[in-house]
């Protein structure tokens, strides 16, 4: 057997390309076997880790309900592939709209230059004007706007993008010695990418906002803040330069990216609630629930707090399938009631 110190150093790119590789040649091979059984399993496992949390399993065969497993991955996969969608489509529309388009290509290739060091200003001034500064910048003001000006947010997720897409234009055209009015060419393709990696941190902060309210330390509170979307700006620009080397380049990156960005903004976390909040069958508040007044005897009004109709108002729903109905007095509430179904004679949803 070779020893590890003998086999020859890979460096990353061969990595990115041999992982790549590999999960293509996967998928190629075992497409049908990964569609007919992953959507199930990945079903059963949100609603796995929804029992596992709040401390129960349901009193039927989930397996028998295969609609609902496929719906809770139908809206988990939604749910992360929104990420995706983010990450790839701002990339895609500015480099088929602008740095791929023949007039724009043509002029690169002109002024590329030859050596090493002008290369490198060549190279930071493409990537860093046409990907990085206009998303940050962008990303940035909205951000302040959003926390300091709240009400007039819709506005300015709309005109900041146009301004800084504009600028950087402009000076794109004037750094590269672009043909006239190619900044006008960008502005109208770096706009709504520049909407969308904006909207897309804002959208991961307000998601983060449960624990971000949570650090003690404000300053840290506003790195975490304002940290954001630079490091949103600077992922949107890498996805984005993925084109040049291909699609299935840049679906590999936006893929691993949107599952860091679904972690740190509590997606991951937080999925198997939203699914089963979505699909209706738990995790909502509910307005009134009233009970058979068989149920009412002077126990359960000692211990529940019954109205004088055998009704409870504003209570959480965990669980509504089943031969019961489990519920929680309050959503933080860490008292779990369990009442079985056959007295449940109506539940009433709050409106959200």
């Amino acid at each position: 057997m070779t020893r590890w110190l003998d086999k020859p150093s890979m460096d990353s790119d061969e990595l990115i390309d041999l992982v790549i590789d590999r999960s293509q040649r996967f998928l190629s091979r075992y497409a049908s076997p990964v569609a007919k059984f992953c959507p199930p399993l990945f079903g059963f496992a949100i609603f796995l880790l929804y029992f596992n949390r709040h401390g129960f399993y349901p009193t039927f065969d989930l397996f028998q309900f295969s609609s609902l497993l496929l719906a809770a991955a139908v809206l988990g996969f939604v749910l992360i592939g929104t990420y995706v969608l983010l990450l790839v489509v701002p990339g895609a529309w500015l480099h088929y709209g602008f740095v791929n388009s023949p007039p724009i290509k043509e002029d690169l290739r002109y002024v590329r230059p030859a050596n090493g060091k002008q290369s490198f200003r060549f190279i930071s001034i493409l990537l860093g004007l046409i990907y990085v500064a206009p998303f940050a910048f962008s990303a940035l003001c909205a951000m302040y706007v959003a926390f300091s000006y709240t009400s007039l947010f819709q506005p300015a997720i709309f005109l900041i993008p146009a301004l800084m897409t504009l600028l950087a234009g402009l000076l794109l055209q004037k750094l590269l010695e672009l043909r006239s009015y190619s900044f006008l060419r960008y502005m109208w393709s770096a706009y709504l990418p520049t909407v969308i990696v904006a909207f897309l941190s804002v959208r991961i902060i307000l998601d983060a906002s449960a624990g971000i309210d949570g650090i003690d330390n404000s300053l840290l509170q506003a790195c975490v803040v304002y940290g954001t979307p630079l490091l949103i700006s600077l992922i949107a620009g890498l996805c984005a330069t993925g084109f040049i080397a291909g699609w299935s380049f840049t679906l590999h990156f936006a893929t691993f990216f949107a599952l860091l960005i679904a972690f740190y903004s509590g997606l991951l976390t937080t999925l198997p609630d939203k699914t089963v909040r979505a699909i209706g069958l738990g995790n909502y508040q509910a307005e009134r629930i009233i009970l058979d007044s068989s149920y009412c005897d002077s126990d359960a009004q000692k211990a529940l707090a019954f109205d004088n109709q055998c009704s409870l108002t504003d209570v959480h729903v965990v669980w509504l399938m089943g031969d019961s109905l489990l519920f929680k007095l309050d959503k933080e509430g860490k008292q779990l009631i369990q009442v079985p179904s056959r007295f449940i004679k109506m539940v009433v949803k709050a409106s959200d």
